[in-house]
């Protein structure tokens, strides 16, 4: 991802974008989102301040 966060992965489904992460085996869904939002400064409030 552009913001340096790696450890998050994302899977495209026209037109929601669905940021995850794995940790020890499980996965967390982080944010479903519209891939047409400005995905910078929903990811920058959603996961950047938590």
């Amino acid at each position: 991802m552009a913001l340096g966060m790696r450890e998050f992965r994302e899977i495209r489904f026209k037109p929601y974008r669905i940021i995850h992460r794995v940790i020890a085996g499980h996965v967390n869904v982080m944010v479903i989102a519209d891939g047409r939002r400005d995905m910078r400064s929903l990811l920058e409030r959603r996961l950047l301040w938590r």
